[in-house]
């Protein structure tokens, strides 16, 4: 059994849970296209057809919201008119759908999905990307049909994106896990912290995305892994 560890002011042991919630880009689906991450190369060159200048720097620190939501967060960072912010995200979705063929499954994913199921964890994905997107690349990943998802959901499907922990409940409705230490929140983004840190669950920061080690700690995760392909040893370690 593994040391109990303080989270939420209770004590709780790694070995008790029984949910893993993934993100999807930049934590278990490598999304690196055409030399960006296919969520900030679709949303520069969607802002660029509108007269807009975005940096990738400034993309990534948006990162892990409902896209909608991070259109209108970009407009604001650049003082862009509230009224493009339709036509900005229908090119943006133009866009995307041009880069989903290149995306695959980070290296270690299905392996790492695979030792959890061993250990009696479910697993679920979330994402900020429209439903039908989200369907589309779990079936070009085959992850639902070789039985390795238990869950997957957008934020779009639960009304509400990150930090809202809606995501993270409702997998735990849906699978029957009643107590939020049974859980634990994996991602890349500070979103994906906070939207842990809302649940009240575990949370795992990884350094597979665009945002960086100083990002994620100072959102106080309680663990940093280099990637997803770690987290089997981090649940054993004490």
């Amino acid at each position: 059994m593994g040391r109990p560890t303080e989270l939420k002011g209770k004590t709780v042991d790694k070995t008790a849970i029984r949910l893993a919630m993934f993100d999807m880009a930049g934590t278990t689906m490598d999304d690196v296209v055409e030399g960006h991450p296919l969520v900030i190369g679709a949303m520069m060159r969607a802002f660029a057809q509108h007269g807009l200048a975005l940096e990738a720097k400034t993309v990534s620190g948006q990162r892990g919201k409902e896209k909608r939501e991070m259109v209108q967060a970009l407009l604001a960072a650049v003082s862009g008119p509230a009224a493009l912010v339709d036509p900005i995200y229908a090119a943006f979705l133009v866009e995307l759908d041009r880069g989903l063929p290149g995306v695959r499954e980070m290296a270690g994913a299905r392996e790492v999905f695979a030792a959890l199921k061993a250990r009696g964890i479910a697993i679920g994905a979330g994402s900020g990307f429209p439903t039908e997107v989200v369907e589309r690349i779990v079936a070009q990943l085959r992850w639902a049909e070789e039985g390795l998802l238990d869950y997957y959901a957008s934020s779009e499907q639960v009304g509400a994106g990150r930090p809202s922990p809606a995501m993270i409940l409702d997998a735990m409705a849906k699978l029957g896990v009643r107590d939020p230490r049974a859980v634990v929140k994996i991602g890349d983004t500070v979103m994906d912290v906070l939207e842990g840190k809302n649940a009240g669950v575990w949370t795992v920061a990884v350094l597979s995305g665009t945002q960086t080690r100083e990002q994620l700690a100072a959102a106080g995760p309680d663990a940093i892994l280099p990637s997803i392909r770690e987290l089997p040893g981090w649940l054993e370690s004490r």
